[in-house]
């Protein structure tokens, strides 16, 4: 082997280690994006908003607040960071959605970005609720399979006469549930006895300590006689 060739091998050598990235070098922009949580405080509900897969300085961070219906509550306070959350105040009853937008530089890319958040019911004068949602699968009893085409009612509370029908795999997802509140939900279908049960949804967000109801529930029917 020639040395000309000896001394270009050894320069794609070094090209290589050089642009080789070990475990503990830190890595540039990797996927901007905005993450936010909202918690409950009394009737009123304070929102934090932050930016995930980000491992550079960021400037020019703006960030603003928005909800479904501006008629039921008015953001105040701070412009929505960890040490100064955003409060939504509202003025009267309702169901409202909230969600974030922020517009940011990293690394002299400009980057925009939405994290949508939860559904509360506000009330000035009582305790502001989540609401969530309630997913689950319709089987045959003996372990036969799903059934499709399945009704699934919400017969009372909050979310009364809601429904959805199980797809394919016998899966189902209502929206608009209220948390903290039993309510009465039936499975049918044709050819299977229909199915009767209670049930209640935690907050998306509980303390670390308080035992959480799932929003996922399970109906097996048994075939009509």
């Amino acid at each position: 082997m020639t040395l000309s060739r000896l001394s270009l091998l050894g320069f794609v050598a070094f090209l290589v280690a050089c642009n080789h990235e070990t475990p503990t070098e830190p890595r540039s922009t990797l996927d901007p994006h905005l993450g936010s949580r909202c918690d409950v405080v009394a009737s009123a509900v304070d929102c934090i908003a932050y930016l995930n897969g980000v491992a550079s300085p960021v400037s020019s961070f703006v960030l603003t607040w928005s909800s479904s219906d501006p008629s039921i509550g008015t953001f105040t306070g701070g412009i929505g960071t960890a040490t100064a959350p955003a409060r939504l105040v509202p003025s009267r009853r309702g169901e409202v959605t909230l969600w974030a937008h922020a517009e940011f530089q990293v690394q002299g890319r400009n980057y925009a970005s939405d994290s949508f958040l939860w559904t509360f019911l506000l009330d000035p004068a009582s305790p502001a609720r989540y609401v969530y949602y309630l997913a689950g699968n319709v089987t045959a009893a003996g372990g036969t399979g799903p059934v499709v085409g399945a009704e699934v009612r919400i017969l009372d509370g909050y979310a009364q006469g809601k429904r959805a029908i199980t797809d394919t795999f016998g899966s189902f997802r209502i929206d608009g549930i209220l948390t903290n509140e039993t309510f009465t939900i039936s499975a049918s279908a044709a050819g299977y006895q229909p199915q009767t049960r209670s049930h209640v949804i935690s907050p998306p967000i509980v303390p670390a300590d308080a035992p959480g109801n799932p929003s996922y529930l399970s109906f097996q029917l048994l075939r009509s006689p």
